[in-house]
């Protein structure tokens, strides 16, 4: 062989590597160019205490869809609704009585739900505690509260005021009742201080927030007292209310359905998190619609309307029938 002819093989040869190497690196390239999955959280309790909880759920991702890159988002309410709206995350991770809210106005879809320790199970986690000072002996069940003053989140709180809304129904006192009700917003931990320093008679939190902050050092567990108390076999905390399915994750419509899938698959074999949460298969989130509908509130808020459009809605099977 010549010696051109050499040099003419070592260069192909030579070229053939480099292509080689070429393609080998562009399936990294090309992850490396994929735009981050956001995943909307609701921070309920802050921003910086949402970063602890979920982070472990960022890492777990990452090390199982290691092409992929996850980043949190932290909303209150509002803002986590206009996310969804305005497609700007991929998944959501909020409370259940948002979840039914965006799944009837957007269609988002659950893919796993919390497995929370101290609960009976996925299906009765979430609830409400009616809390007031440990000295207030005028007040010990929610239908005291009458003529008083109370604090909560918001109104589109779910474990921070609907599900109390509820009980308090049942015991015959509506938000009018009280003297005054004071929405105050994130983080919830406003709720508790406004009463231990006498700014409210009473406030409404999340079932467990009382004994998460006694274990933290913040409060007192002995300072407070949860009013109409509860005994559900299973569940740890103080608690005035029934109890609801826990937190989902959920799809939007946009969300590429493949990795949707492998996001659940991740899920389900996560461990639990030094905070003692896991995944499991989704709950059956009827009670939260239920709790709706008896409120007329969310997706059933027609039923409070009284317009010929509402009637319509609400009592067309009979009109159908009469005509």
């Amino acid at each position: 062989m010549s010696t051109a002819s050499v040099r003419g093989h070592h260069r192909r040869v030579l070229l053939l590597a480099v292509l080689v190497a070429v393609l080998a690196r562009f399936p990294a390239a090309h992850a490396q160019a994929a735009p981050p999955v956001r995943i909307g959280v609701l921070a309920f309790l802050g921003a910086e205490v949402a970063v602890s909880t979920w982070s472990p759920l960022v890492a777990h991702l990452e090390a199982a869809l290691p092409e992929r890159r996850f980043v949190l988002a932290y909303y209150d309410v509002a803002g986590l609704r206009q996310a969804v709206q305005q497609q700007a995350v991929d998944f959501v991770i909020t409370n259940s009585g948002q979840y039914a809210a965006l799944e009837s106005e957007f269609g988002v879809s659950r893919i796993a739900t919390l497995e929370s320790a101290g609960v009976p199970s996925p299906s009765q986690a979430i609830g409400s505690a009616v809390i007031a000072r440990a000295d207030r002996r005028d007040l010990n069940v929610l239908a005291d509260l009458k003529g008083k003053q109370v604090v909560a989140v918001g109104e589109d709180a779910f474990g921070g005021f609907q599900v109390a809304w509820r009980e308090f129904r049942r015991q015959g006192v509506e938000p009018e009742d009280f003297a005054r009700l004071d929405f105050v917003g994130f983080p919830m931990q406003r709720i508790v201080t406004a009463v231990a320093r006498g700014q409210a008679d009473a406030g409404i939190v999340r079932a467990c927030l009382l004994e998460e902050l006694a274990r933290d050092g913040t409060i007192r567990l002995a300072d407070f007292k949860v009013l109409s108390p509860r005994r559900v076999e299973g569940f740890a905390c103080g608690l005035s209310s029934d109890l609801y399915p826990d937190w989902p994750i959920a799809t939007l419509r946009h969300t590429d359905l493949r990795l949707a899938k492998a996001v659940a698959t991740a899920l389900l074999s996560m461990p639990a998190s030094a905070t003692g949460y896991a995944w499991t298969v989704p709950a059956d989130y009827q009670a939260v619609h239920e709790l709706f509908r008896d409120l007329q509130i969310g997706p059933y808020a027609y039923l409070r309307e009284t317009t010929l459009q509402a009637l319509a809605r609400r009592y067309w099977p009979f009109l159908l029938l009469f005509f």
